[in-house]
């Protein structure tokens, strides 16, 4: 399920749900996230919009999953999101094995952008 924010009928930002998902019961799912950095009301609309559709869909709650970083990460800790870091991201060490000496750990943690879409659990 698509999510747009708007103002005066242009877009602002997008947020795409999986209300149900078969390897986390009873949660939906944020598997994108489109949304200005510092764009505050848009971030706050577009959950609350996801929100209300988690419910409407008899899901328990709504699952995020960005890198401790990424913007999105504030705009849901804004909100009442709870953290629940990760020990390891995968992901992150493949990124370095592929593209080689260029690409750092401190790059990716800087920079790095991780959606539940990437994990292909969506």
């Amino acid at each position: 399920m698509r999510v747009v924010a708007s103002v005066a009928g242009e877009p602002t930002g997008l947020l795409v749900l999986r209300p149900q998902h078969e390897l986390i019961y009873g949660a939906a799912a944020i598997v994108d996230w489109v949304c200005h950095d510092d764009d505050a009301a848009t971030a706050q609309a577009l959950l609350a919009e996801a929100c209300r559709l988690t419910h409407e869909h008899g899901r328990r709650g709504l699952l995020a999953l960005f890198a401790p970083h990424d913007p999105a990460t504030r705009h849901l800790l804004a909100n009442g999101a709870r953290l629940l870091p990760s020990a390891d991201w995968l992901e992150r060490r493949l990124t370095i094995r592929i593209t080689g000496p260029h690409t750092t750990p401190e790059l990716l943690a800087e920079r790095w952008r991780y959606t539940l879409g990437d994990t292909d659990l969506c």
